[in-house]
């Protein structure tokens, strides 16, 4: 009798070794039967996969850390790039507030603008939790990180536990444990600071520093040219103001010399005109031609004056 064979069944397991390493094992079994199909034995073969499922495990880490990458990648080029295609930037500090706490897992993230004198606004880019409650003005002699950040560098503290500043002891009041602020570098000096905040301490991770530099270096050139857009619209606005109150204090001047056309010269004209023909009616023949050509002057003048005022105060107006 001839003798057939059948798989009947083939499974993975996984062990866990007395050092405390897993061990990964596979198992197939398979029936061996006559050819009547009676079963005779059972072949049992296992084999030792650890190797080969360590090798796909660290794959698998791999690829998951890369699409973790390319999920924060992506998600900060889609804050940028909607942070540079807006002149008014503000609309888009929500979205660059999402994508850092993707990048970095932080829990609270705030942009702080220096003003030219000594103070500085503080502007939230959105929270996933609860927001510190701070003024939206404050001096800048008062943060905290401001020396660190105009020297160019970041400023970081691990642990807000036990720390003395009054700012500082308000971002840790309300679980804040560690901090990170970064310079917004401009052309010509730093004109403010991005800081994140975590509820874990070191929640940062230096590994990132140099990315979020850029990221910082971006916020700042978009800030900048959102500010240079504010200043022209300002002045656009200022000038506009400037041109309507130019055109208000034309109007008065005009219509003050149209009445003083009107009103005083022209009537001290009309006078003069029935004065002069009183006169010439006393006079004798022989001036009577001189006398009517200097009536015609008068007229000449009188109307030339209600030209000028009309000129100068149209009658609809």
């Amino acid at each position: 009798m001839a003798a057939g064979e059948i798989d009947a069944y083939r499974a993975e397991r996984r062990y866990r070794h007395k050092s405390g390493r897993s061990i990964y094992v596979e198992a197939s079994v398979h029936l061996v039967t006559e050819s009547e199909r009676k079963p005779l034995y059972y072949l049992v073969q296992t084999q030792d996969i650890t190797d080969r499922k360590r090798a796909e495990e660290i794959l698998q880490r791999a690829n998951d850390e890369l699409e973790a990458r390319v999920a924060e990648v992506t998600a900060v080029s889609d804050a940028l790039r909607t942070l540079n295609a807006q002149l008014e930037v503000e609309n888009a500090f929500s979205a660059v507030g999402a994508g850092l706490r993707i990048l970095t897992q932080c829990d609270h993230s705030v942009l702080t603008l220096f003003d030219e004198g000594e103070w500085a606004t503080v502007m939230s880019l959105g929270e996933a939790t609860t927001p510190v409650s701070l003024p939206t003005r404050l001096r800048t002699a008062e943060l905290p990180a401001t020396a660190s950040v105009l020297a160019g560098k970041p400023h970081l503290i691990a642990d807000l536990q036990g720390e003395t500043d009054p700012i500082l002891q308000r971002v840790h009041a309300v679980g804040f444990l560690s901090c990170l602020s970064l310079p917004l570098r401009v052309p010509g000096g730093i004109s403010g600071m991005l800081t994140l905040s975590w509820r874990r301490h070191a929640g940062f991770n230096s590994a990132q520093l140099p990315l979020l530099g850029q990221i910082a270096d971006a916020v700042a050139l978009a800030v900048q040219r959102w500010r240079l857009f504010e200043q022209v619209r300002v002045g656009g606005e200022r000038l506009q103001a400037l041109s309507r109150r130019l055109l208000e204090v034309q109007e008065v001047e005009r219509r003050h010399l149209a009445r003083e056309l009107h009103d005083e010269i022209g009537q001290q004209l009309t006078g003069l005109k029935f004065v002069f023909d009183a006169a010439r009616r006393g006079l004798a023949d022989m001036a009577v031609p001189q006398m009517m050509e200097a009536d015609k002057l008068i007229d000449g003048l009188i109307g030339r004056v209600r030209d000028m005022s009309l000129d100068l105060r149209p009658a609809m107006l």
